[in-house]
C-alpha cells in the first residue's frame, strides 16, 4: 500500500484513468450532498486565508503496477467513486461556462487536465469510466447531447451545480474558481493486487464513510478479489440479473437464503458476517464461484416467484396469494427448499398446493387463537432440518413423502409451537372478538368467497365491516326501543358478549345507511341483507330474529366453514410420531452444497 495526502487536482491532471468496477453501485449523491460540496468551494472562495480543504480519502488498485513509465495508470477506484464523478460534473459546467464566455483556449485547458489523457494509447482517453448506464449519460453531458427526460443523480446533480456556480460567476472569475479547487487536499491511497487485501480495507472504509447496504456488501465480498473476465462474468451473468429481478427485495432474499442454507433458528444480526461464515463453512472459492453463484441466482428466481405469486400454475398460484395475503415472511426459508424439491419434479404441483394450504393454515389458525408469532421464525428455519430426518425414519418402511413429513413436523409443535386444531379453532372463532382484530375483515371476505362461486373474483375494497346487532356509539343503552325488545331483558349482556363476535359480523358497502337500523329494516331495505349479492348476508336474511340464539348459531355455522377453509390434517400417524420424537434429539449434520 503506499498512502499520502495530496492535492486532488494533482491528481487529476495526472496520466490517470479512473475506472468503476462492474460491482460497484450507481453514483447516488443526492442534492444535499452537491450543496454541501458547492458551500465547501464557495467558503474557500471567500477565504483565502484558508490554506486548504480535507475532502476525504481516495482508494484505488493499481493493476499494471505503480511504475509504468509512458502510459496511461489505469486505477481500479474502490472508495472515492462519488466524489471524483460529483467533480467531473463540476469540470464540465465549468468548461461549459468557460465557452459562453468565448474563452476556448481556457475550456480547452479543463478538458485535456481534467475530463481526458489527450495523449492516452488507451482506446478510451476519458479519465473517469463509470459503469454502463452512468457512463453512457456522462458521455453524453461531455459531448453536450440533447438528453431527453432521464431519472438520473448525474443530469440532476448537474442542473442543480450548473445554477449554483452560474450564481457565482460574476463575483468570482472563472480561472479563480477553477485554481481554487488546487486547495482541496485528500489521502491518496494506492493498493497492489496480491500484496493489498481490497476487500479488508473496503470493509473498513465503510464502517466510517456512507454506510452501503447488506447486498452491497455482500456483492463486492464475492466479486472484489475475482479475476477481472471472471468477476464481469459472475456479475453480468448471475448478480445483475438477480438484483434487477428483486430491486428492494434483494436484502430480504439474501437473509432467508442465508437462514435456509444454515438452518440456524437464532436472530441474523450482522447480514454480511453471516453470509461470509455461509460461504466459508461450503467452501466458496474460484473454481466453485460460479456454481455458487448460479445457485444464488436460482433461489432469487424462486423467491420472485413465491413473493408475487406467479409461478404459472393457478392453483399454486392461488395458494400463494392467500398465505401472502396474511403479510407473513416467517416461512421463506422452509418455502424456499420445498419450492426447489417442487421444481426438481420431487413432489407434484399438488403436493405443494396442498403444503401452502396447510402453511396458509398453520398461520391463520395460531393468529385467530392469538398465539405470539415470536416462536415463528425458529419453527421454520429449522424445519428443514428436521424433515430430513423422517428420511431416515421412513425409508425401512416405505418410500419418504415430504408433504405428510412436513405436516407431521406441524403437528408435533406443542404450547407456543402449536398448530391449533378444530376444536380450539371453532371456540376460538365462536367467542372471540374478532371485529378491529388483524383478520376481521379478512376472514369474512375468505367465507364468503368459500361460501359462493360468484364472490372467489369479487373486488372487497369497497366494502366494510358491518355488526348486525349495532354497536349503539358503544353503549347497550343505546339501541333502539326494537332491537332491545328483540334482544330481551338481558339486552345489556347480550351486546357486551356478542357485539364483536364472528357471529354477530357481516360485510356491506353501505355501513352508514344500515347503522342503528331495526333488523327488519336492514333485511328489507334497498340492497339490504335479502337483496344483497353476498352469502354471507342472505343467510343472515334467512333468520326471523336476531338474538343471542341467532348469533351463536350463525358464529358455528360460519366457524364450521372456516374449519373446511383453513384445513387441519386429523390424520392419526400412530406410532410414528414416537419415533420421530426419538430421532428428533439425534444430531444432524446438514450437507451444505456448493
Amino acid at each position: 500500500m503506499k498512502a499520502g495526502e495530496e492535492r486532488f487536482m494533482d491528481i487529476i491532471r495526472k496520466d490517470v484513468q479512473f475506472k468503476i468496477p462492474i460491482y460497484q453501485r450507481l453514483y447516488e449523491w443526492r442534492l444535499e450532498h452537491c450543496q454541501t460540496l458547492f458551500d465547501d468551494i464557495q467558503t474557500l472562495l471567500e477565504n483565502p486565508e484558508i490554506p486548504i480543504h480535507f475532502m476525504g480519502s481516495i482508494v484505488y488498485i493499481d493493476e499494471k503496477g505503480q511504475n509504468l513509465v509512458g502510459s496511461t495508470r489505469e486505477l481500479l477506484l474502490i472508495d472515492g467513486q462519488q466524489r471524483i464523478t460529483t467533480f467531473t460534473l463540476i469540470f464540465l459546467i465549468l468548461e461549459e461556462i468557460a465557452n459562453n464566455q468565448n474563452n476556448k483556449e481556457f475550456a480547452q485547458k479543463i478538458r485535456n487536465t481534467c475530463l481526458i489523457n489527450p495523449y492516452s494509447k488507451l482506446e478510451t482517453k476519458n479519465k473517469l469510466i463509470l459503469t454502463k448506464q452512468d457512463d453512457e449519460l456522462l458521455q453524453m453531458l461531455s459531448r453536450r447531447d440533447d438528453i431527453e427526460d432521464v431519472d438520473s443523480n448525474l443530469l440532476i446533480n448537474y442542473g442543480y451545480l450548473k445554477k449554483r456556480f452560474e450564481s457565482i460567476i460574476d463575483k468570482f472569475p472563472l480561472e479563480k474558481i477553477y485554481d481554487n479547487l488546487d486547495r482541496i487536499m485528500v489521502v491518496n491511497v494506492g493498493l497492489l493486487p496480491g500484496q493489498d487485501n481490497p476487500q479488508q480495507i473496503f470493509e473498513s472504509l465503510n464502517a466510517t464513510g456512507k454506510a452501503l447496504t447488506d447486498a452491497d456488501l455482500i456483492r463486492n465480498f464475492i466479486l472484489m478479489n475475482l479475476e477481472h473476465e471472471l468477476q464481469n462474468k459472475i456479475y453480468i451473468s448471475y448478480w445483475y440479473p438477480m438484483e434487477s429481478l428483486l430491486k428492494k427485495e434483494l436484502v430480504p432474499f439474501l437473509e432467508f437464503y442465508t437462514y435456509m442454507e444454515r438452518g440456524i433458528s437464532t436472530n441474523i444480526k450482522d447480514l454480511y458476517k453471516e453470509f461470509k461464515i455461509l460461504t466459508f463453512k461450503i467452501g466458496v472459492q474460484e473454481d466453485n464461484i460460479e456454481e455458487f453463484a448460479s445457485r444464488l441466482l436460482k433461489f432469487a428466481k424462486y423467491y420472485h416467484a413465491l413473493l408475487n405469486a406467479n409461478d404459472g400454475n393457478s392453483n399454486i398460484d392461488n395458494a400463494l396469494k392467500d398465505l401472502n395475503r396474511l403479510g407473513y415472511n416467517s416461512h421463506y426459508p422452509l418455502l424456499l427448499n420445498i419450492y426447489n424439491e417442487y421444481k426438481d419434479d420431487n413432489i407434484s404441483s399438488n403436493d405443494i398446493t396442498e403444503m401452502i394450504r396447510f402453511m396458509e393454515s398453520f398461520l391463520f389458525r395460531r393468529s385467530i387463537c392469538e398465539i405470539p408469532t415470536n416462536s415463528l421464525n425458529p419453527i421454520f428455519r429449522t424445519m428443514w432440518n428436521k424433515i430430513q430426518k423422517y428420511k431416515s425414519v421412513e425409508s425401512s418402511n416405505s418410500e419418504f413423502n415430504l408433504k405428510n413429513s412436513f405436516i407431521k413436523e406441524l403437528k408435533l409443535g406443542q404450547y407456543s409451537k402449536r398448530w391449533p386444531n378444530d376444536v380450539e379453532f371453532r371456540e376460538k372463532l365462536v367467542y372471540t372478538d374478532l371485529y378491529n382484530k388483524r383478520f376481521g375483515k379478512l376472514i369474512l371476505e375468505e367465507l364468503e368467497k368459500y361460501s359462493s362461486r360468484e364472490s372467489k373474483t369479487r373486488d372487497f375494497n369497497e366494502f366494510s365491516v358491518e355488526h348486525i346487532m349495532p354497536q349503539a356509539a358503544g353503549n347497550p343503552k343505546n339501541l333502539s326501543e326494537e332491537w332491545k325488545d328483540m334482544l330481551g331483558p338481558n339486552y345489556e349482556d347480550i351486546w357486551n358478549n356478542w357485539i364483536h363476535k364472528l357471529g354477530n359480523l357481516t360485510l356491506t358497502c353501505y355501513n352508514p345507511a344500515l347503522s342503528d337500523k331495526s333488523f327488519d329494516y336492514k333485511k328489507q331495505m334497498k340492497d339490504g341483507y335479502s337483496h344483497s349479492p353476498l352469502k354471507l348476508n342472505l343467510d343472515v336474511s334467512e333468520y326471523q330474529r336476531w338474538d343471542e340464539d341467532s348469533i351463536k348459531d350463525r358464529g358455528f355455522n360460519l366457524a364450521e366453514k372456516a374449519i373446511k377453509r383453513w384445513k387441519y390434517d386429523n390424520t392419526d400417524y400412530g406410532q410414528i410420531i414416537d419415533e420421530i420424537n426419538y430421532w428428533m434429539t439425534q444430531p444432524v449434520i446438514q450437507n451444505l452444497e456448493v
